[in-house]
């Protein structure tokens, strides 16, 4: 039918099921019509190990040293019978005829007739021969013989109509073996060396090197990478199209093959080869690092081994099953960088290919010149092809012993720190900031005033591989030079993962180095290797063997990669140098191990490096702290309306709260977190969103919280305060108290907010922008919302909005708690209550914020009495909770002599809701130390970083308050890069929920 109705169009139609044809002789001419039609057909399913029941077959994978030849086409291989006794009638058979063989040994015309008869014919000849010359006397069968030979003739006749039958079947049999025979022939040539099974002849293996004549052009490279390898390597290789994977080059914009100039080996051979590239350096090309081509992109561009593994047949070995993964190599530099203008050319071998078991290894090497000078040279090169399951279950890298002992590290003769460094971290804004060549930005003000120069800068664009550091570390590492881990993001749609490679999406290994060796470039900058001077760059050292092992990738699937590198020597020759071992973790799994990463600084030397810092000098410590604007209203102020006349502060029109009514006060000392404002743009006495006030904080060095929090940061209520006083300043100064009769209480309701750094003791202002977002009124009630910022020399520190209520006391009196929080309250099982922990604080110095003793403590140490919130733990379960991460409860019982209530507020002690957000942080900072007991001493609390918090409070805890009871329960625990808790939970007063706090978490910091 189909045949009628496209009979005048090019067509060809197969019938797949024919009425009385046998259903395996269809197939067999189907597949024989496809192949004819040169359309790849897999053949593994009639011929293959998978066609056949492992039980039936014992496959082995060594080469027999004994051969069978066989001509295909021949004569059916037919049954023999043995030959009978001497006086026994015999089989005849026919010999050979022998005519117009002349001048030839019997052994010659026995070869011939074979090859003319076929072996079946030859080997039924050797069997009758064999058994003629049998003796009688050795034939134990022969009286079995003679009974049933009568039998077997008298049958013959009866058996002659089945024999009819059989031989036309026989025939059907013949053909359709002889078709399979044919398909086998395409598939498979004989008579050739039996290196490999996959082997293709291919008469221009082996192209001439000419810029005017490449084997194949930059178009056919990218014709391999994205499209079809048959239009590349010719039919032999259609099939491998039809495969879910192949080994491919990278897409765009890291297909760096420009041209590949010659080819040797054989095809599909699966044996040694030889490929020549070239890679054109451009003066636009998006890669360039301070102008020259950087060590990925250099190593990358000898990409071609990909080229050529596939070209000798890998493909048709693993068939889409396994996929390509580099597990070694060796790289070494012997000059520097190319520049714009320059050709690399790649000259890569492949020595040979291993098979263990199923998985496929080859080892390859290459060198790369420009002109005839060695660039680099890259040996020991072995890469794998693995199934998804071999590569998740790699195991990583497995480090011995010996290699994670402390080693001491080497450094250059009278060397001497140019900086002060303490361990430190930087946010996603601060390497913007680095980006950018603003090393204050990044590193604070020992930088101030020094810019760097461009060469030097962290690249941008594709080139952003790192979002953050999380640890840097001056004297860490396992060679105690220094250890900095950065961290970066994983999207599913990054460029690296998109275009590398298709289908088979996989970061590139020398991408992986790069991020490597931008983190210790920052680490080196953070030391004080910097400069503005043009053309100074980093440069891998030569003559340095960096070694690679990965045993593992980066997938879409991957969400975090850490860098982690340890220096292991540093010093000048006389540029300056490193050099360091640098590790990847992946989801937290070490993957892969740069070792001897090396760098060097080229057109800069120590005593210009030493000459700048001696210019740049040291900053006085009071010069740091001088504030940049004179005061608008300053620290008097401040206590003027937090203590005492509220018209001294802001003037006649607040002369009615002097003496005659009540008004909302700020803080007083010790919790007052204000110095001056020195910016405001709103009006006063007018209550309307408007532009934005300044206000800055000196944090003392030796402030009291960071003695009663017992860490080197301010802790999470005093940042709270921080950033919220100054809305209630705002609030005062925009004349808030004036809008009622009534007297009005001033209360946070919520809010949202980001802390995005640590404040440390060092962070000398904080400056704080503030600004009225929303305002409404409702009878004697107001509501104002704000927004907020917080930063340290110009590096933002804490940002977020929050709301405030002005309330008249009887409606304060009213209060009904957080609506609904019974139902979303945890209720723990008695299970986990029964199997629940329990604990008491003791108290110790200081005990209230003006103690000048502090207890002994370990560094990862619980608060003290002076800022303790919480007196006892009344159930810690580590499985509880909904996630069975850990639930916890804790009490603290109101003593209305508590120092805060004098603080908080002036005529109406309440206490401050950011001290029931630190009973919170203290309730997950006691369950850190009860999961990771072996940190106590090595590591510290920080608290939460990038991530952010909210809290809501509808409630009040009141000197006449009894008891606070507040509940955490564990939403998320990490491991990795820091150990994390983040948790939710609720405050209640008397048995009311009040408060309710979401995504607060704490990590550990080594310290």
């Amino acid at each position: 039918m189909i045949n009628r109705i496209l009979e005048h169009r090019p067509h060809r139609a197969l019938a797949a099921c024919v009425r009385g044809e046998a259903d395996y002789i269809t197939t067999t001419k189907v597949l024989a019509g496809l192949i004819a039609e040169r359309v790849p057909v897999d053949l593994d399913q009639l011929y293959g190990k998978d066609a056949y029941p492992a039980q039936l077959v014992d496959w082995t994978s060594e080469a027999s040293d004994q051969q069978l030849r066989i001509l295909i086409g021949g004569q059916a291989i037919a049954p023999v019978a043995l030959a009978s006794e001497p006086g026994r009638r015999k089989i005849a058979h026919r010999r050979p005829q022998t005519a117009n063989r002349k001048q030839k040994t019997a052994e010659e015309k026995q070869k011939t007739q074979g090859e003319r008869q076929g072996a079946g014919r030859r080997l039924q000849h050797s069997v009758l021969k064999t058994a003629a010359q049998q003796p009688a006397n050795r034939n134990p069968f022969a009286d079995l013989i003679d009974g049933h030979e009568a039998s077997v003739e008298a049958t013959s006749k009866t058996h002659q109509t089945f024999l009819n039958f059989s031989r036309e079947l026989t025939q059907s049999y013949g053909a359709t073996f002889s078709l399979q025979t044919k398909l086998l022939e395409l598939a498979i040539r004989p008579g050739e060396t039996r290196t490999s099974p996959f082997k293709i002849p291919d008469s221009q293996c082996d192209f001439p090197i000419g810029p005017s004549t490449p084997a194949f052009s930059r178009d056919m490279c990218l014709e391999f990478a994205t499209g079809s390898v048959a239009k590349v390597l010719g039919p032999e290789f259609a099939v491998v199209d039809t495969y879910k994977t192949r080994v491919r080059l990278p897409d765009e914009p890291l297909m760096l093959v420009d041209r590949i100039l010659t080819v040797e080996g054989l095809k599909g051979s699966l044996g040694a080869g030889r490929v020549v590239t070239e890679h054109d350096v451009l003066p636009n090309a998006w890669y360039l690092d301070g102008g020259h081509a950087p060590v990925c992109i250099v190593v990358e561009a000898g990409q071609a081994d990909l080229f050529l593994c596939a070209y000798l047949g890998i493909d048709l070995a693993v068939k889409g099953a396994r996929t390509y993964r580099l597990l070694d190599a060796t790289v070494e530099f012997h000059r520097g960088l190319p520049r714009p203008g320059d050709t690399i050319r790649y000259e890569i071998a492949i020595e040979k290919f291993v098979r263990q078991d199923h998985t496929y290894l080859f080892f390859f090497s290459f060198e790369g010149y420009i002109d005839d000078t060695l660039l680099i040279s890259m040996t020991n090169g072995c890469a794998g092809f693995f199934t998804p399951a071999e590569i998740r279950n790699s195991g990583g890298i497995i480090m011995p012993a010996e290699d994670t002992r402390p080693v001491k590290g080497q450094t250059s003769t009278d060397w001497s720190e140019l900086v002060a460094v303490q361990l430190e971290s930087y946010d996603a804004e601060a390497l913007t900031a680095l980006r950018s060549g603003d090393l204050a930005g990044c590193f604070g003000s020992q930088f101030e005033g020094i810019r760097l120069s461009d060469s030097l800068r962290l690249p941008d664009g594709r080139m952003h591989l790192i979002d953050r550091v999380v640890k840097l570390d001056p004297n860490g590492g396992r060679y105690g030079l220094g250890l900095i881990q950065a961290a970066a993001d994983i999207h599913p749609d990054a460029w690296f993962l998109t275009c590398h490679f298709m289908v088979d999406m996989v970061m590139p290994g020398t991408l992986m180095y790069e991020c490597c060796a931008h983190t210790l470039r920052i680490f080196l900058q953070r030391r004080g290797w910097v400069t503005d001077k043009p053309g100074v760059r980093y440069e891998p050292m030569t003559g340095v063997k960096s070694i690679l092992k990965c045993r593992g990738p980066v997938t879409p699937e991957t969400r975090l990669v850490l860098y982690e590198v340890e220096v292991k020597e540093i010093g000048y020759a006389p540029q300056p140098y490193a050099i360091a071992d640098a590790h990847m973790y992946v989801d937290g799994h070490r993957i892969v191990l740069f070792k001897d990463l090396a760098v060097q600084m080229t057109g800069i030397t120590r005593a210009e490096i030493e000459a700048l810092w001696e210019k740049q000098g040291k900053q006085e410590a009071a010069s740091d702290r001088m504030s940049s604007k004179p005061p608008i209203f300053d620290r008097r102020h401040f206590l003027e309306f937090a203590r005492g006349r509220p018209s001294k502060a802001f003037g006649a029109p607040y002369n009615i709260f002097d003496e005659h009514r009540f008004i909302a006060r700020l803080p007083g000392p010790p919790y007052l977190f204000m110095d001056r404002v020195t910016h405001v743009e709103p009006p006063p006495w007018v209550l309307k969103p408007d532009g934005w006030i300044a206000v800055e904080y000196e944090v003392p060095a030796d402030a009291w919280y960071f003695r009663a929090d017992r860490t080197p940061a301010v802790p999470l209520s005093v940042m709270l305060e921080i950033a919220l006083q100054p809305c209630g300043w705002l609030a005062a100064y925009m004349g808030s108290a004036l809008r009622s009769p009534q007297d009005l209480r001033f209360r946070n309701l919520g809010g949202e907010a980001t802390l995005h750094h640590e404040v440390r003791p060092d962070s000398a202002i904080l400056t704080v922008r503030t600004r009225l977002t929303q305002a409404s009124e409702a009878g004697d009630m107001i509501i104002e919302h704000f927004a907020f910022e917080v930063s340290s020399r110009d590096k933002m520190m804490y940002s977020g909005q929050t709301y405030f209520g002005f309330f008249t006391s009887e409606a304060l009196a009213r209060q009904e708690g957080l609506r609904g929080a019974a139902r979303l309250t945890y209720r723990p099982s008695a299970d986990e209550l029964n199997a629940s922990l329990a604990y008491v604080f003791q108290d110790e110095a200081p005990h209230r914020p003006e103690d000048p003793e502090s207890d002994p403590a370990p560094a990862m140490a619980l608060p003290a009495k002076a800022l303790r919130m919480i007196d006892r733990i009344e159930a810690y379960a580590p499985q509880g909770g909904p996630a069975g991460l850990g639930f916890i409860r804790g009490i603290k019982t109101v003593d209305p002599r508590e120092w805060f209530f004098a603080a908080h507020f002036y005529q109406d002690p309440v206490c401050p809701g950011s001290l029931g957000i630190e009973s919170f942080v203290q309730l997950l900072k006691f369950m850190a130390r009860e999961r990771w007991p072996h940190l106590v001493d090595s590591h510290r609390f920080g608290l939460l970083t990038g991530k952010a918090h909210c809290w809501t409070y509808r409630g009040q805890i009141t000197p006449r308050n009894q008891e606070v009871t507040v509940e955490a329960v564990v939403q998320r625990v990490e491991e990795f890069p820091s150990p994390t808790l983040m948790a939710n939970g609720f405050l209640q007063v008397d048995g009311l929920n009040i408060y309710k706090m979401e995504d607060f978490g704490v990590k550990l910091i080594p310290v």
